[in-house]
């Protein structure tokens, strides 16, 4: 016989980012761009969504907050706007 078809189950992906933003080294936002950490829902979703799942965090996580800058209008929004994680290295970002 032949097969026309395979049916397969992938497990879905569980992300839980410690920030908006996850950086290392020099990080500058600028222009109009907008980094926001707070959580909201989409009022176009507020029927699907559940707003006691609703949780904030740092706008930008970095290995040194000093590295940070805004220019020309760039924000950051978050609880904080900016937070500190000193064991952010390269294999932060390849695992």
């Amino acid at each position: 016989g032949r097969t026309v078809g395979i049916t397969t189950a992938r497990p879905s992906m569980v992300l839980e980012p410690p920030s908006a933003l996850l950086a290392r080294g020099a990080t500058e936002v600028r222009g109009g761009a907008e980094v926001d950490g707070y959580d909201d829902i989409p009022p176009e979703w507020s029927d699907v969504c559940d707003a006691g799942t609703l949780s904030d965090m740092p706008g930008i996580m970095t290995d040194d907050a000093s590295n940070v800058t805004t220019v020309g209008g760039g924000t950051i929004d978050g609880s904080p706007a900016v937070d500190e994680d000193p064991t952010i290295d390269d294999d932060t970002f390849t695992q």
